[in-house]
């Protein structure tokens, strides 16, 4: 695993991770995405389309300064168990700061999502339901979930790519970088 650094046109620094794979033709062609992606706009959900919501216990992520953004397969099982680790991960930050968009998508207009949560992940928090994988398609995400999740500053452009949850190293980044960035708070 390598990290690159990479300095915008403001001069400022963003830390980018990536993932270096078996040949050097696969890191350029990783360096190359990723270097597409920081300073990206990502468009986020529509608030109507929040489910989950209590609003009573937790504010709408989308009103957050700071965001982390993950796509979720809510079709897939493996990608559904993946929620456990954010449940962890969602101690260790302050959501009062920090707002998380799980986008989710499934063929079944998660029906299936919905069930297992309730009955098995108990994932108090938010989620937003992309009917149609419209969101997912606006983003232009691709299939490769190494490039589905994101720390995203006060405009939504992307600092941090990849899943704090998959790699030590690019979750000590992510708290390092949320640190730096609600310091000023």
């Amino acid at each position: 695993m390598k990290i690159y650094r990479f300095i915008t046109t403001s001069g400022c620094f963003f830390l980018v991770l990536i993932f270096c794979l078996s040949s050097c033709n696969n890191n350029s062609k990783i360096s190359e995405r990723v270097e597409e992606l920081v300073g990206k706009e990502i468009i986020l959900p529509e608030e109507d389309l929040i489910r989950n919501f209590k609003s009573n216990e937790i504010q709408n992520p989308l009103n957050k300064r700071i965001k982390i953004f993950t796509v979720i397969n809510a079709g897939c099982g493996i990608c559904i168990e993946d929620l456990e680790n954010w449940k962890e991960f969602m101690l260790e930050i302050d959501l009062s700061k920090i707002g998380i968009v799980y986008l989710c998508f499934s063929e079944d207009h998660l029906n299936n999502f919905e069930r297992i949560n309730e009955e098995n992940l108990n994932l108090n928090y938010p989620y937003f339901e992309d009917v149609g994988k419209r969101i997912f398609s606006k983003n232009n995400f691709g299939n490769e979930k190494l490039y589905q999740t994101f720390l995203l500053d006060e405009s939504n452009k992307v600092i941090l790519v990849g899943d704090p949850n998959q790699h030590k190293s690019i979750k000590k980044l992510y708290l390092e970088e949320i640190k730096k960035m609600t310091s000023t708070d």
